[in-house]
């Protein structure tokens, strides 16, 4: 029987798995393109976040991870609890850290696609293709750290994807969802567990009001109202944000700058970062640390470019589209902008880093992607074979370029070998590279490398204190003293300074002097276990059995993890007579490590 005219006949659902072979392609490409990256050993700040973080190893220090916002450095709950979780599951396996990173990464890039295909933007797809491939993001995908770009960005974007139904923007304004609401409530409650991964996705309201206003030639007030209750999150989580960073040390002469040349670095490092996307060449872990003068006219042409840049955009929104300016001022405020606020703590080792563009990038890819789609209308008479042959080279390139990056990351001397290499102006990488060759028992090359840094980074301890380590380990104690006290006269705070005085203090038999600098040390750690446990380990060798107990009592309260505190209890206690509490914790010393027998000695701090 014939279909008669006029009637539209509906078109078959596709199978449920069709909607979804397409991001799960995307996704196990992406773990191929990391794969170098994932048995990666920690790195860097990974102890910090992960490996000594005693935080994520108990369900109890939930409570704190919330509710203590300088309990873990930075307040970002949501990062931790997810490190905690992959703790849980996986111990201290280095893969499952990595595998998690990586997935979110994949998940980001089929996010990114379903959002600018629902905003209706051409070249969906490989916008996120080039996304997810892009070299600029390996820092942010395989640095188990940075596990907090990867999940910020994937709810950001589910945020963004709620927001766009809400508003009915794009594809969506032919088809309304009947009760908006929840979805606007959707929107916030993802955007606010994103500001709780990481605050640096604060520019959502604003790239979402931008996209409302490309999309839509009247904005309609009432759909905007999600938006305010964002920056408002934005506002509250930002200023926690800058706090916790000025007492993690974003202090002194070093954060600050006049506002003039806040303006220079604010427009040198967006087109620095720019050039990196579309010419990523020499990426690094640590870029050259500019130096930043008003009084040098070529600085102020960075600056004036941006600003020209943004004006000739906004003059032509009538002949090339809203979108392009969109895109761009998108970049500007993912990137660059925040540092006319603030300087974030690492900001003392450079200016500009991979990893602070991971969310910026997304405006100028999808521009990027629609300008090929443009160029392949252009070109039709080159064959069927053209575009995917184009976008298919291009995207192999990426790929190649992000297996090789990935491949850095795969241990301490790996990367930092490579980070000296392509920018031997950086004294933190020849200080680091130098406590691996130390680690190595390389000590004569150790000592070169941090006497480079000495060099290269006068005004900073850790060289000091690392040298200072060497001739300890020599066992000349009057060059090591010396050392130890650069580091104290250059950061009268820090805390291994005074910890390393105390051991070549204890080392000379000055008992009394080396307690009060250990004493001190406490004032100036987060996390003080070590010294507390090495202070019992002190006063018990002193013959006072109960004092040292009161550490040792400290140091499993500071980390209950820390099987040598309740081996060094036990024994305390059996000195002191105490057999049934001499029993508790050699019975605890079991559960956590029942092969120790007790170490007593804490280790010279790093």
């Amino acid at each position: 029987m014939a279909t008669p005219r006029n009637v539209v006949t509906a078109s078959p659902l596709k199978p449920w798995w069709k909607h979804w072979l397409g991001p799960l392609l995307l996704i196990a490409a992406v773990v191929l393109v990391y794969w170098p990256a994932m048995y990666g050993n920690f790195l860097w700040d990974d102890d910090r976040y992960i490996s000594l973080n005693v935080k994520i190893r108990s369900w109890n220090s939930w409570w704190e991870i919330w509710f203590k916002p300088h309990a873990t450095g930075q307040y970002y709950p949501l990062t931790f609890s997810a490190f905690s979780l992959i703790y849980h599951a996986c111990g201290l396996n280095p893969f499952g850290f990595h595998l998690t990173t990586v997935l979110l990464h994949g998940v980001t890039s089929a996010l990114l696609w379903q959002v600018l295909k629902r905003l209706e933007v051409r070249g969906a797809w490989l916008a996120a293709a080039i996304f997810a491939f892009h070299p600029v993001n390996a820092m942010s995908v395989a640095w188990m750290t940075e596990l907090k770009n990867t999940l910020s960005l994937s709810l950001t974007l589910g945020a963004a994807w709620a927001y766009v139904k809400f508003a009915g923007l794009g594809m969506y304004e032919q088809r309304p969802a009947a009760r908006p609401w929840p979805f606007a409530v959707l929107a916030l409650g993802l955007f606010l567990l994103a500001m709780f991964a990481k605050t640096a996705v604060s520019f959502l309201p604003v790239t979402l009001f931008l996209v409302t206003w490309w999309k839509r030639d009247r904005i309609a007030w009432r759909r905007l109202w999600p938006l305010l209750a964002m920056l408002g999150i934005a506002l509250g989580m930002g200023m926690l944000t800058l706090h916790v960073e000025h007492l993690q040390g974003a202090t002194g002469e070093e954060f600050r700058m006049s506002f003039w040349n806040r303006v220079l670095l604010s427009g040198r490092s967006f087109w620095f970062y720019l050039g990196k996307l579309f010419f990523p060449y020499e990426l690094n872990f640590i870029y050259e640390k500019w130096k930043i003068d008003a009084g040098v006219w070529w600085q102020s042409l960075f600056p004036a470019a941006l600003f020209a840049c943004l004006f000739a955009l906004w003059r032509l929104r009538g002949r090339i589209g809203k979108g392009v300016l969109v895109a761009v001022v998108h970049f500007y405020i993912a990137t660059s902008m925040l540092v006319m606020v603030q300087l974030l703590y690492m900001m003392r080792y450079s200016y500009v880093t991979d990893h602070w563009q991971y969310f910026g990038c997304l405006g100028i890819f999808a521009l990027a992607a629609a300008g090929l789609e443009r160029g392949f209308d252009l070109f039709k008479r080159g064959g069927p074979l053209l575009r995917p042959a184009l976008c298919g080279a291009l995207l192999f390139g990426l790929g190649v370029l992000t297996w090789r990056q990935a491949g850095l990351y795969k241990d301490d001397e790996t990367l930092w070998r490579a980070t000296v290499a392509r920018n031997p102006t950086s004294w933190m990488a020849h200080n680091i590279w130098g406590n691996n060759l130390e680690a190595a028992g390389k000590l004569d090359e150790a000592f070169h490398q941090y006497s480079e840094a000495q060099k290269l980074g006068p005004g900073y301890s850790q060289p000091y204190n690392n040298l200072g380590n060497i001739f300890l380990q020599q066992g000349r104690l009057a060059e090591a003293k010396a050392q130890y006290q650069k580091a104290i006269a250059v950061i009268p705070r820090g805390f291994e300074g005074y910890y390393n005085m105390g051991i070549v203090l204890e080392r000379e038999g000055n008992i009394p002097e080396a307690i009060r600098y250990y004493e001190e040390s406490l004032g100036h750690t987060s996390q003080p276990v070590e010294v507390l446990n090495h202070l019992g380990v002190v006063f018990a060798r002193e013959g006072k059995v109960d004092e040292a107990i009161k550490y040792f009592l400290k140091a499993v309260q500071s980390d209950p993890t820390n099987w040598r505190a309740y081996a060094n209890l036990g024994k305390a206690y059996a000195a002191n007579g105490q057999a049934k509490e001499a029993d508790y914790y050699y019975g605890k010393l079991r559960e956590l490590n029942p092969g120790a027998v007790g170490a007593t000695a804490a280790p010279v701090a790093r």
